[in-house]
C-alpha cells in the first residue's frame, strides 16, 4: 500500500481558490497539525452549512486534494470543505486508521484531531453538526471508515473511494452511520478482494459490515449504472436497501479500473457521488442538506451536442453551467430548452437553483 498518490484528472491553480481557500494549523497531542479550510459564498459566520472533510491517501497531501472539484462543488451547493494533513510515517503521510501501519510504531492520535476539528468548525464557523461528512480516497478512505465506527457521534455520513475497512476493527458506531464505496475491481494497490499484508477487508466485506451496523436487507439488489463515457469501464451497484433509521450501505464496483478516482470523464464523478450521497443524510433527521425536498429535474440528451432539454421545473430556477474549476459559462432563468452550442467539448457541472429558497442541485453535464 505504499505510495498511494491520487491520480489527478485536473489541475486547479490554488489562485482560483485563494479568496477563500486558507490553509490554517491547530495543536494537538503534542503535534502542530495543519489542514486546507474552504468556504463558500454562502458563508456568513450565522447560517448553519454542512461540512465535507476530504482526506488524502498514503504518501499523499492535502494540496492535492484541493483539486477533487469539492471547492466549486461547495460553492455551488453551499457547504465548507476541510482538507486534514496526515502526519509522516515510515512509509510516508498517512493516517491511523486501524490498519497495519500501525504496526510500524504510527500512532498519533487522528480520530482525536479530527474530532477536535469538527468541535473547532462547529463553534468558530457556524458548522451545522448534524451534517458532517467525511470522505477520502485509498488510505484516506480507510481512515473515513475508521471514523464511521469510532466518531459516530461527530460524523454524520461517509464515503470511500479505493480504501476498505481494517480487519482490525471491530465497527460499533453509537448510531447507524450510511456509508458508500466506490473501488475499482483491478485495483493492484489496495485490493477489491482485501489484503492480509496490510490487515484489510475486501470492498464487499466493508459494505457487508455497514449493512449489519446499519440494520439493512441481508441480501442485496444489484444493478448496472449507465454505460455513458467511452472509458472502457461499467459499474455494478450493489444496494443493501433497506436499512435501518434511513440510512444506506451502498457499494459500486467500477470493472476494470485500477487505484484511481473517477472523475468527470468517467460514468460517474466520485466528488459528485460523494456529495449527492452526503446531502440526502442528516443527523438530526433524514431530510436533506437544505431542510426541504431534494430538487428534482433532468436533463437531456447527456452528453449534449447543441440543445440541452430540462424537464420538471415547477417553478423559477436559475440555470447555471460552469467547469470543474468554478468557471461559469451559462447563466439563464428558467427554460426547458438551453444552448450549448458555444460550450467548448468537456464536462461541466449544472446547478438548477430555486430563486426563492436558495436550494440547488447539481449535476454532471457532458458537451460533445
Amino acid at each position: 500500500m505504499k505510495h498511494l498518490i491520487l491520480i489527478l484528472f485536473l489541475s486547479v491553480p490554488l489562485s482560483i481558490m485563494a479568496q477563500s481557500t486558507t490553509q490554517e494549523s491547530m495543536m494537538h497531542d503534542g503535534e502542530n497539525r495543519s489542514y486546507y479550510l474552504h468556504l463558500p459564498p454562502q458563508y456568513d459566520g450565522s447560517t448553519k452549512l454542512p461540512v465535507v472533510f476530504v482526506l488524502h491517501g498514503l504518501g499523499d497531501s492535502a494540496d492535492n486534494m484541493l483539486n477533487t472539484g469539492f471547492t466549486t462543488l461547495g460553492n455551488q451547493e453551499g457547504f465548507i470543505s476541510v482538507y486534514p494533513q496526515g502526519l509522516q510515517s515510515t512509509l510516508g503521510t498517512a493516517w491511523n486508521n486501524g490498519s497495519n501501519i500501525t504496526l510500524l510504531g504510527f500512532t498519533p492520535d487522528d480520530i482525536g484531531f479530527i474530532s477536535n476539528l469538527v468541535d473547532l468548525l462547529v463553534n468558530d464557523y457556524a458548522a451545522d453538526d448534524s451534517r458532517i461528512y467525511s470522505c477520502g480516497f485509498s488510505m484516506g478512505g480507510i481512515m473515513s471508515h475508521y471514523l464511521g465506527c469510532n466518531l459516530s457521534d461527530k460524523i454524520t455520513a461517509i464515503a470511500s473511494m479505493a480504501g476498505t475497512m481494517a480487519n482490525s476493527v471491530n465497527c460499533s458506531p453509537n448510531r447507524a452511520v450510511p456509508a458508500l464505496h466506490i473501488h475499482g475491481d483491478a485495483d493492484a494497490t489496495v485490493s477489491y478482494d482485501g489484503d492480509a499484508l496490510y490487515g484489510l477487508r475486501s470492498a464487499a466485506e466493508t459494505v457487508q459490515v455497514w449493512a449489519e451496523v446499519n440494520g439493512c436487507a441481508e441480501t442485496p439488489e444489484d444493478s448496472m449504472l449507465p454505460d455513458s463515457a467511452d472509458d472502457g469501464l461499467t459499474i455494478t451497484k450493489t444496494d443493501y436497501a433497506p436499512c435501518s433509521d434511513d440510512t444506506e450501505a451502498i457499494l459500486y464496483t467500477v470493472h476494470g479500473a485500477g487505484h484511481i478516482w473517477l472523475g468527470p470523464s468517467n460514468d460517474i464523478f466520485t466528488t459528485l457521488e460523494f456529495w449527492n450521497f452526503f446531502k440526502e443524510h442528516s443527523m438530526s433527521s433524514t431530510t436533506p442538506v437544505n431542510d426541504v425536498e431534494t430538487i428534482s429535474f433532468s436533463i437531456h440528451p447527456n452528453p449534449v451536442v447543441d440543445v440541452l432539454n430540462i424537464s420538471g421545473l415547477e417553478k423559477e430556477m436559475q440555470i447555471t453551467i460552469s467547469d470543474i474549476t468554478g468557471k461559469e459559462y451559462i447563466r439563464v432563468l428558467s427554460s426547458d430548452q438551453v444552448d450549448v452550442t458555444a460550450l467548448a467539448k468537456g464536462t461541466y457541472f449544472i446547478q438548477i437553483m430555486d430563486m426563492e429558497s436558495g436550494d440547488s442541485q447539481s449535476e454532471k453535464l457532458v458537451k460533445l
